[in-house]
């Protein structure tokens, strides 16, 4: 009953106070993160956030479904796209499939080990790949519409919140190479 009243909030939300939330959010998130030094904290709480995110994206889409609500299934991508020129609530649908998957794109890399490579993508890909599951769950049991579209623009939330890992790598290094170490500042002292 909860998540249906935010969702009702959300969807009466105007289109622009869901945009300027979502980049508060990752611009937030990123700077937490840049004043958090504590690896082994920022892996754990961000595994815990993204857990929770999927299980929030899951229950959603998929468990908080009646089954035959609809047997739709849309492969053509995008679409989507020529009506939601002409529909607002087409429109806004896609905006929040966008935002669905906005907080697991911004949680997934900090919650990734260091021995990933290219976090941001690999977060990217599995985003893709609950969403295809999402969707085809949604198609099995009848559960929703199963869209190409919303496949897209979940994929594309978890690349705006992948954003965040990629802003914060890049502020971080800046910060880094502008700003010497302790030790290296000593060691300069000490040579004079």
């Amino acid at each position: 009953m909860m998540e249906s009243r935010m969702l009702t909030g959300m969807y009466g939300c105007p289109l622009r106070d869901i945009e300027n939330i979502s980049a508060a959010v990752i611009l937030l998130w990123t700077a937490w993160m840049l004043l958090w030094k504590d690896k082994a904290k920022i892996r754990r709480w961000n595994g815990i956030g993204a857990m929770a995110a999927i299980g929030g994206i899951l229950y959603v889409t998929v468990l908080n479904r009646v089954p035959g609500s609809c047997d739709q299934v849309f492969l053509m991508p995008l679409s989507s796209l020529t009506p939601a020129r002409y529909s607002e609530s087409v429109f806004r649908e896609m905006v929040l499939n966008v935002c669905l998957f906005l907080p697991l794109g911004i949680l997934l890399p900090f919650a990734m080990p260091d021995s990933v490579e290219q976090k941001g993508k690999t977060a990217v890909i599995a985003g893709a790949m609950l969403s295809v599951l999402v969707e085809g769950l949604q198609c099995i049991f009848d559960m929703g519409c199963c869209e190409t579209d919303d496949v897209l623009m979940n994929t594309l939330g978890m690349l705006l919140g992948g954003c965040s890992y990629v802003f914060f790598r890049f502020v971080r290094e800046l910060f880094t190479a502008v700003r010497p170490s302790r030790k290296h500042a000593r060691l300069e002292e000490n040579a004079s």
